[in-house]
Order: structure tokens, then sequence, then C-alpha cells
């Protein structure tokens, strides 16, 4: 899922396990723009919005700054793997379920394309394969994340708690913790450096100064009370 605020020049992508559930119910009200009704499209990368979407926004509204929020890896497989075992949630495949967390992570490790789960790395790669989000932040310090929002949106919203699975005994030896650190090197220096930046990971490659886009528009709060008329969580709307 996407959220875009074209006056505030944002957009939010939503990475899997990380929040997003809870991210898009506080700010979704106030977007300009709430793309993510089809589940092909709920966690939409930043290569693919690059590639398909980011050059309509442009055409309108000029370059908009792009945030996400990431998380300590092997606690994304964690959470993956805890949402797999939910009661009554359709499995991906007949063995999930009777899978161990240990299982689980082999299986991700042993499959090429990580058991068809894109990595936090590659969700904020652009085509080039380099990161290519402009600022990040740890879902371990969501605080900061929504310092951010709130001051760029001019709100004061809280983050609700939402689509928390039920806590379950997730053990791992340190061989194969070991192994997955080695096989999500990446994942886990990228995590890192967002952990420790107090105000986001700023991408050196992409600074962005943000500033409010030129012509009409108007600002995230008045969004909001357009969101509450149309009753609707998830919609796509022409702006100004």
């Amino acid at each position: 899922m996407m959220l875009v605020f074209p006056r505030e020049r944002l957009v939010f992508l939503c990475t899997p396990k990380s929040g997003s559930t809870s991210t898009v119910e506080a700010y979704a009200p106030y977007a300009g723009g709430v793309l993510g009704a089809h589940p092909r499209l709920k966690h939409i990368d930043l290569a693919t919005y690059e590639r398909g979407l980011s050059s309509i926004v442009r055409d309108s509204h000029g370059m908009l700054e792009s945030v996400c929020l990431i998380r300590d890896p092997l606690e994304q497989l964690r959470s993956w793997y805890r949402y797999i075992r939910r009661p009554g949630r359709r499995s991906e495949k007949p063995v999930d379920r009777d899978q161990t967390f240990e299982d689980f992570v082999a299986d991700f490790l042993e499959s090429e394309q990580g058991c068809r789960r894109e990595t936090q790395y590659e969700f904020v790669q652009d085509e080039r394969g380099e990161v290519g989000v402009n600022r990040i932040f740890a879902l371990e310090r969501v605080d900061r994340f929504v310092d951010f929002m709130n001051e760029r949106l001019k709100l004061r919203v809280r983050l609700p708690v939402l689509n928390a699975s039920k806590r379950i005994s997730t053990p791992i030896s340190s061989g194969l913790e070991s192994e997955l650190r080695g096989r999500l090197a990446r994942d886990f220096e990228l995590h890192e450096a967002v952990l420790k930046a107090e105000e986001g990971w700023q991408n050196p490659g992409r600074r962005f100064e943000s500033r409010p886009a030129p012509g009409e528009g108007v600002s995230a709060s008045k969004w909001g009370k357009v969101y509450r008329r149309r009753a609707k969580v998830v919609w796509w709307r022409p702006w100004a």
C-alpha cells in the first residue's frame, strides 16, 4: 500500500510486517491518495513505484520524498512466522502451519527467492539495485517516525497497535542465526544505520529538500474531512 501526500511532497511505502497496517490506519484519512485496495498492491516497493507511478505524481506535483519503516530482519521473519500460523488463516502451502521457526528460517535460506518473500533491502532498492528510498525509520523507534510524520503533515496523531499476531515461541540456534545474518548482511547493516539515525536515515545519494508543492492544493489535515465524508479506507483521489 502507498500513501501519497502531494501538498506535503511525501509518499509512504508500506514495508511488509513493519507497522504498515497501523501507519495506514493513522494517516490514510489525511492522504491525498491511497493505493492498495488489491492484495497484490498492498506492499508496493520502491522499484515498482518508480517504474509505474512516480512519473504520474511527478508530472502534477514534482518529486515526492519517499519514506518507509523497516525493522530488525530477524524480527521481521518472526513476525511473518507468527502471521502464517494465525488460527483460521489460509496457509501459503500445506506445511507452513506445521513448521517450527527454525524450519521456517531454513526454508527461507534454502530458497533462492527467500520463500518468495522480498527482503527489506530489496524493498527499498531502485531499479538499479541501489537503496533509493529517501528517508527510512526503524520500527523499534517508531516514535521518531511519528514525530516526523506529524510535523510534516501538521497533525497530532498516534499509531494504533493493529495486526499484531499472538506471541509464540520462536527460538533459533546460534548457527542458523549466523547463517541468516550472513545471507541478509545488507539488511542488518541498513537496519543498524537506520536505528542510529535520530531523524530517520537520510539517503546520502538522494537528499530531498522539503517544501510545499507549488500551485494549488490542500493540507493533509483538510484531506481528513474529505476522507470521513467518503467513509472509505482505501481510495484514490484526483488532486487539485
